[in-house]
C-alpha cells in the first residue's frame, strides 16, 4: 500500500489563537500559528511516522508509540467535539 492511498481522520481547530491539527488514527497531533502551519507540521509527522513504521527503521511498535507520543512534547491535549476541519 502506498501512503498516498491512504485515508486519514484528521482535525483541525483554533483555541487562544493557536492552531491544533490533530489526526485521530495514528494518534498525531501538531500546533502553529495558522491553519497552514498546523497542517504542514501534521503531514510532515503522519509521513515520517507511516515511513518508519512501512520500512522497520523502527524496529518495535513500543517503541513507535513511544516517539509518537514525545514528537510534540509542548503540545496541550484538550477535549473536543469534534469540531475544526483540515482543509481551507
Amino acid at each position: 500500500m502506498r501512503t498516498n492511498d491512504l485515508l486519514l481522520r484528521c482535525y483541525a481547530e483554533r483555541t487562544d489563537g493557536v492552531w491544533s491539527a490533530i489526526c485521530l488514527d495514528l494518534n498525531l497531533a501538531s500546533q502553529g500559528d495558522t491553519l497552514a502551519d498546523a497542517r504542514s507540521e501534521l503531514n510532515e509527522q503522519i509521513v515520517s511516522y507511516l515511513d518508519d513504521s512501512r520500512t522497520g527503521s523502527v524496529t518495535s511498535k513500543t517503541t513507535l508509540h513511544a516517539r509518537r507520543e514525545n514528537r510534540n512534547p509542548g503540545y496541550r491535549h484538550t477535549r473536543s467535539a469534534g469540531r475544526g476541519r483540515l482543509d481551507s
